[in-house]
């Protein structure tokens, strides 16, 4: 296969297992696959989705549960990089095409990612600098009465556990999830008191960077003053 640059791909070439899955795809109904394609939208934009519908809504195509994943999973890469790389609608309808999607099929799936094209984008930009988040802290000091190391004998160390959201800042494409809830990751490490010193310090001095950063709300009001 001749190496091709898409859009929606970075102009780079297309993922093989994309090649693959997309085989998939064609085995259902244009209709079908346009509603498929609102349901992965609603996926990306709440980070839930209601598989037994789908399972529903493609039950005719007869591709089995597995089958069924590795499709919505395909669309979603598809859709979710289209509004990453803010493809627009007719570059994105050709080169499905190109993939081997029938027109009919990618005009469905075009025209429900051009629907929610704006508010996709919206909602990737405002992930994009998001951090997990810190749940929790938790510390305690010990004291060595004694050590193999004769230095490190009568002295305090610092143990701290970060407590870290294990929820990803992007949602994972359906097979790659499970039924569980995202738990909490602990990092726990030990400190030497001067370290321990050095990190408090450190934290304070970003502490006062951050309160001397002015509010949204404040440089919206900076901005209207300065327009006024």
């Amino acid at each position: 296969r001749n190496k091709m640059k898409f859009r929606f791909c970075g102009e780079l070439d297309a993922p093989d297992w994309v090649l693959k899955e997309i085989e998939l795809v064609t085995k259902i109904s244009a209709v079908r696959v346009r509603l498929l394609a609102k349901e992965v939208i609603a996926y990306l934009l709440t980070g839930s989705i209601d598989f037994d519908k789908v399972l529903r809504d493609t039950a005719a195509a007869n591709l089995g549960r597995s089958g069924v994943k590795a499709v919505v999973a395909v669309l979603t890469f598809i859709i979710n990089n289209g509004a990453k790389y803010d493809v627009e609608p007719e570059t994105f309808a050709k080169e499905l095409q190109q993939l081997g999607l029938p027109k009919e099929h990618s005009d469905g799936l075009v025209k429900s990612y051009s629907e929610s094209k704006q508010t996709l984008r919206e909602k990737l930009h405002s992930e994009v600098l998001k951090l997990h988040k810190l749940e929790s802290v938790s510390w305690r000091v010990d004291y060595i009465l004694a050590s193999t190391n004769v230095n490190n004998a009568n002295t305090p160390v610092v143990q701290l556990a970060l407590n870290v959201s294990g929820t990803p800042a992007q949602p994972l494409p359906p097979h790659q999830q499970d039924d569980t809830k995202p738990v909490p990751q602990q990092y726990a490490f030990e400190l030497t008191v001067d370290k321990f010193r050095a990190l408090l310090s450190e934290l304070q001095v970003a502490r006062n960077m951050m309160d001397t950063l002015p509010t949204a709300s404040a440089a919206a009001q900076q901005q209207e003053a300065s327009t006024g």
